[in-house]
């Protein structure tokens, strides 16, 4: 994700759009959807960092728990 100096360097919410899996409503089938997350970017926040969030990734396989999301910086 690419964060702008400014934000790096202050730190601020950024609103993340991407496609998660996601379990259906019988537990075990899984669908594609369009999540919206909004993600802290914390002040002094250097270019490289990875952000993990917590349940916010896919969900597992087979009624499987939902993983983290990692989200990669770049300050530009």
């Amino acid at each position: 994700m690419d964060v702008p100096e400014r934000v790096a360097a202050r730190g601020r919410t950024l609103t993340l759009h991407y496609p998660r899996l996601r379990r259906a409503e019988d537990g075990i089938a899984l669908y594609r959807y369009d999540e919206i997350y909004d993600l802290r970017i914390p002040p002094g926040t250097p270019h490289g960092v990875t952000i993990r969030v917590e349940r916010m990734g896919d969900a597992g396989p087979g009624g499987g728990a939902y993983g983290d999301l990692l989200c990669d910086l770049r300050v530009v």
